[in-house]
C-alpha cells in the first residue's frame, strides 16, 4: 500500500470495528471478512478480490501495535491540519515517533495477506517541499521526521492463512494448495522506496513503500492427526527477510469438516453403534465400520448396559506419537411398535426375571 492510503483510508471502518477495538476483536473481524471474500471462495469475482485485498491491507496495519499507533497518530495529525493540510499547518507535527521502517521493510509482527496498492505519496508529502525526507523517515530510509539509521538483518514477517479439509484428510494427512500473498522488496528501486536522482523521486512501482505484492501458490503438507482449529507453523515460508535476514514463517489454521459417522478424541476415533435390546441382554457378535472402509467384529457381552463404550485397538488415528483406538459406544435402538406376540414374550420375560424395581435405590427403598 502507498503512504497516501494511511491518510485516505479508514482501516477501522474497512474491518467494521471501532477505533478502540481490542486486538482480539480486530483479528476476529479480519478472519470473518477474509473468509467471506477469499478468492478461492469467489473465483473470477473481481469485486470480492478487491474487497479481500482491502481487508488484508487494513489488517496488516491494525494487527501490529506499532503500526496501529503510528497510523492513529498520522490520521489525527492530518485531521488537525498536520502535513501541510488545512490552514495553519506547521512543521509536520514535531515529536511524532515515526514508523521506523517496518512498513516498508516487512519487519514487525504477523500479518495475513499484505497487499501493495501502489500510488504516489507526493500528494501527501509534497506540499512542504522535501517530502522525500519525510517519506524516508516513515518507511525506514533515514532522514527527518523520526527516521532511523540503517538497520541490520531482520526476519521477515509471518504470513497467516486458512484451509478447510475433510475429516478423513485430517486423520490420514494430506497436501493442499494455498494461494498466498506477501510483501517483497521492490526490485525497481532496490527496496529503497525512492529512485536515484536529485532530488530523489518516489518509486512509481511501490509508491514509496519499498515493497510490492507478490502472489504465489504453495503446496502445504498437513500432517496426520491435525485437529480442527489447529495452527501449523511452516518455517521459512513467510515473507522474505530484510537486509539478509531469514524469512518469516507460514502459519496455517486448519478447519476440519465433520464426518457423518465418526468423531475424534485426540488419537481415538469415536462411533455410536445402534444395537437391539436382545443383543444387549443375550450378547452378540456385531460388525461395525472402520474409517478406512472395512469392517471389524465386536463382541457384545451378555447383559451389557446401554451406552457402554467398547475399545477396538489400533483402529484410530495414526500419528508419530502412536496409533489411537476406535471407541464404539452401544446405543439401544427401540422398536417403533411391537405386535401381540412380542408383547406376550416381554411379559413372560418380566415374570421370569421376578419382581424387581430398578428405581428402588434412588427412591430410598430396598
Amino acid at each position: 500500500m502507498s503512504a497516501q492510503d494511511w491518510v485516505d483510508k479508514d482501516f477501522y471502518k474497512v474491518l467494521g470495528v471501532s477505533k478502540d477495538a481490542s486486538d482480539k476483536d480486530i483479528k476476529k473481524a479480519f478472519r470473518k471478512l477474509a473468509r467471506e471474500n477469499h478468492p478461492d471462495q469467489h473465483p473470477g469475482d473481481a469485486a470480492a478480490e478487491a474487497r479481500f485485498k482491502e481487508v488484508s491491507e487494513a489488517n496488516s496495519v491494525l494487527s501490529n501495535p506499532d503500526s496501529r499507533r503510528d497510523y492513529d497518530e498520522i490520521r489525527e495529525m492530518v485531521a488537525n491540519g498536520g502535513f501541510g493540510y488545512g490552514p495553519g499547518a506547521g512543521q509536520y507535527g514535531a515529536g511524532f515517533s515515526g514508523a521506523g521502517g517496518q512498513y516498508g521493510q516487512g519487519g514487525g509482527g504477523p500479518f495475513t495477506y499484505s497487499y501493495s496498492t501502489g500510488g504516489s505519496a507526493e500528494d501527501l508529502f509534497g506540499q512542504g517541499g522535501g517530502y522525500e525526507d519525510i517519506l524516508g523517515g516513515l518507511f525506514g530510509q533515514g532522514g527527518g521526521f523520526g527516521g532511523r539509521r540503517p538497520q541490520g538483518p531482520r526476519q521477515g514477517a509471518d504470513i497467516e492463512g486458512e484451509v478447510t479439509i475433510g475429516f478423513e484428510e485430517a486423520v490420514a494427512g494430506t497436501m493442499v494448495s494455498m494461494q498466498l500473498a506477501s510483501q517483497v522488496p521492490c526490485t525497481a528501486c532496490g527496496g529503497a522506496g525512492i529512485t536515484s536522482g536529485n532530488p530523489p523521486q518516489v518509486c512509481g512501482s511501490c509508491g514509496g513503500t519499498a515493497r510490492v505484492l507478490q502472489s504465489r501458490t504453495m503446496k502445504v503438507r498437513i500432517p496426520p492427526g491435525v485437529d480442527d482449529g489447529q495452527t501449523i507453523r511452516i518455517k521459512g515460508k513467510g515473507s522474505p527477510g530484510v537486509n539478509g535476514g531469514p524469512a518469516g514463517d507460514l502459519l496455517v489454521r486448519v478447519h476440519v469438516t465433520p464426518h457423518r459417522l465418526f468423531g475424534r478424541k485426540g488419537r481415538d476415533l469415536t462411533l455410536d453403534v445402534p444395537v437391539t435390546v436382545d443383543e444387549l441382554i443375550l450378547g452378540a457378535d456385531i460388525e461395525v465400520p472402520t474409517l478406512e472402509g472395512g469392517r471389524v467384529k465386536v463382541r457384545v457381552a451378555e447383559c451389557t448396559p446401554n451406552g457402554r463404550t467398547l475399545r477396538v485397538r489400533g483402529k484410530g488415528v495414526k500419528t508419530k506419537a502412536g496409533t489411537g483406538d476406535l471407541l464404539v459406544t452401544l446405543q439401544v435402538q427401540m422398536p417403533s411398535s411391537v405386535n401381540d406376540q412380542a408383547k406376550q414374550a416381554i411379559r413372560d420375560f418380566a415374570r421370569a426375571m421376578g419382581e424387581t424395581n430398578p428405581r428402588a435405590s434412588i427412591l430410598g427403598r430396598e
